[in-house]
């Protein structure tokens, strides 16, 4: 057989086995909220709750299912709380134009409160998330009450410089991912799971915050965040001394994805914002520390 036709046939198969197992998880997991229609595309949120607007940003690879049930439900004992998937993450679509870099994303979240006619609101960003939430403050600090950044990611270091470097690639890695991100994920899976969960144990099971980031169309979603992370969490860094909106940041002190001392104290001494280390903690500070995260929001000054 001719070596191109089979690569291409090998090529076929493991990219409709992608596509087949991310259909798979969307009926095994479906939306928990309702969809929105949005200058920046379609996306899925759940709101529940009432009183002042909390909108809860996930981080990379991630979807709103990263945040426990528990913290929902804490948060809207007293608040109107929103978890959104971000475009292309969960049950949201991709951002018009594919506009998903840090600047793109926080036009997203700025996007879904116009549409929920909502004219400010609380955001609490997780690790990648929590830069959004930062540059929406930024470049919108009236449509922002106040900024709960856990776990931040601050720079482009370590073992994500590899895929900072893969996602240059562009077509060639959408290509890629489309193929492999699921065999590749499976394996690599234990390992992240382990570091991100660190110094607690991972839960059992696959839940949708563990099955979606194997999905290739959420990956390559993920992939358009780290083209221009280099350049975005520079830029954020830089202009955060001028942030007009209260904001805090929690850095986890056994954090092994995001190190405390290399991303969220740099970054909350970039902007002089308040800063607290939490012990025995690791990345994972929003579902292993809900109480903390709704004690220190609701100690927020209001904007």
């Amino acid at each position: 057989m001719d070596p191109l036709l089979t690569a291409a046939s090998v090529y076929a198969a493991l990219a409709a086995t992608g596509l087949g197992y991310d259909a798979m998880l969307r009926r095994r997991h479906p939306p928990r909220g309702r969809h929105v229609a949005t200058r920046e595309g379609r996306q899925h949120v759940l709101d529940v709750g009432q009183g002042e607007p909390v909108l809860l940003i996930h981080g990379a690879n991630g979807t709103a299912a990263d945040f426990s049930d528990e913290l929902v439900a804490a948060l809207a004992r007293e608040s109107r709380v929103l978890v959104a998937d971000r475009p292309g993450h969960g049950h949201s679509a991709r951002a018009h134009a594919g506009r998903l870099d840090l600047r793109g994303e926080a036009r997203a979240v700025l996007a879904l409160l116009d549409a929920l006619e909502l004219p400010q609101a609380r955001l609490v960003g997780h690790s990648y998330g929590a830069a959004v939430a930062l540059r929406a403050a930024l470049d919108a600090p009236e449509r922002v009450r106040g900024v709960l950044a856990v776990a931040p990611v601050g720079c482009v270091e370590g073992s994500t410089r590899v895929w900072v470097a893969l996602a240059g690639l562009g077509p060639v890695a959408d290509a890629a991912v489309l193929a492999l991100g699921v065999p590749v994920g499976r394996f690599a899976s234990p390992g992240v799971r382990h570091d991100a969960w660190h110094p607690a144990p991972p839960p059992v099971g696959w839940s949708a915050a563990r099955s979606f980031p194997l999905s290739p169309i959420q990956i390559q979603a993920s992939l358009g965040n780290l083209r221009a992370m280099d350049r975005d969490l520079a830029e954020l860094r830089a202009e955060l001394a001028g942030c007009r909106v209260p904001a805090q940041v929690l850095g986890a002190a056994d954090d092994r994805l995001t190190p405390c001392d290399t991303h969220a104290a740099p970054l909350a001494a970039a902007g002089g914002l308040p800063f607290e280390r939490v012990a025995g903690a690791g990345h994972w500070l929003v579902r292993t520390h809900v109480e903390l995260v709704c004690e220190r929001l609701r100690g927020l000054p209001a904007g």
